[in-house]
């Protein structure tokens, strides 16, 4: 989980970069970003399923609570901030994010 999480900040600054520059690179990112996104789910549910019988309920709880949290806090502060600073200056904060939950 580590890696694709290493791998997504690197994809997301990378992405920082080429917003406006060029179409088939940022499609390229785009693929790769979906990519990793896919694989660290897979890592997630792993790791959930890896509790023994009595306590896979609640890990599953605990990680749709914090997805379902996570994708309302950030979706409306990244349009927040999307909408006074643009887009570009948005996906480096997302960055930054990521650097922050890394670092747990």
């Amino acid at each position: 989980m580590i890696t694709t999480q290493l791998t997504l900040m690197v994809i997301l600054v990378q992405w920082h970069y080429l917003i406006q520059r060029r179409i088939l690179s940022l499609a390229i990112l785009a693929l790769c970003l979906a990519f990793f996104s896919a694989t660290q789910d897979i890592a997630t549910d792993a790791y959930v399923r890896a509790f023994d019988c009595a306590r896979t309920s609640m890990g599953t709880a605990m990680a749709v609570s914090g997805y379902r949290i996570a994708m309302l806090v950030s979706g409306g502060l990244t349009l927040i901030v999307a909408s006074h600073m643009g887009f570009a200056f948005t996906y480096f904060l997302m960055q930054l994010n990521g650097i922050g939950v890394f670092a747990r």
